[in-house]
């Protein structure tokens, strides 16, 4: 949306005039407002303007660092995030444009966290995001060999 972050602010701003201050700020306001909207009064403008993310929208908030590491806690999460936003690379079921696109929305740093997860070896020396999703896929795709091959023992 065009306005986001001009709506974003004029909430916070509209909030931090009606939030009260101090204890007289706060009875002129109870006597102003009903229950139901001084209920809606409960948080800090500090926390508002950290829910409404002025800097990010909703998207790139799902892709920034600290939401990566609280949602991706595993092997499986990690096969999903990246399955999801990237395809599967050796099927080609996703363009290279759109992978680039994606890789764009991702730090390297969330790309080595995921790494981590699979692989206890740190990634060492320069290494670009797209070196290390490869990785990722190539972890997958040679954990989908071994079962393929123990399969039939």
């Amino acid at each position: 949306m065009k306005n986001s972050n001009k709506i974003k602010r004029d909430v916070l701003a509209l909030y931090s005039i009606l939030y009260p201050k101090d204890e007289t700020e706060r009875q002129l306001i109870t006597r102003l407002f009903s229950k139901e909207v001084l209920k809606l009064l409960r948080y800090t403008p500090s926390e508002i303007e950290i829910a409404l993310s002025l800097e990010n929208d909703l998207y790139s908030m799902h892709l920034n660092d600290t939401a990566i590491e609280h949602s991706i806690k595993d092997k499986e999460d990690v096969r999903i995030y990246v399955f999801t936003y990237f395809g599967d690379i050796s099927k080609h079921i996703m363009s290279e444009e759109k992978i680039a696109e994606n890789l764009r929305n991702i730090t390297l740093q969330d790309l080595k966290y995921m790494y981590s997860l699979l692989i206890d070896v740190p990634l060492n020396g320069k290494i670009t995001k797209r070196d290390v999703l490869y990785k990722i896929f190539e972890f997958f795709d040679a954990e989908k060999r071994v079962d393929d091959l123990t399969k039939n023992l």
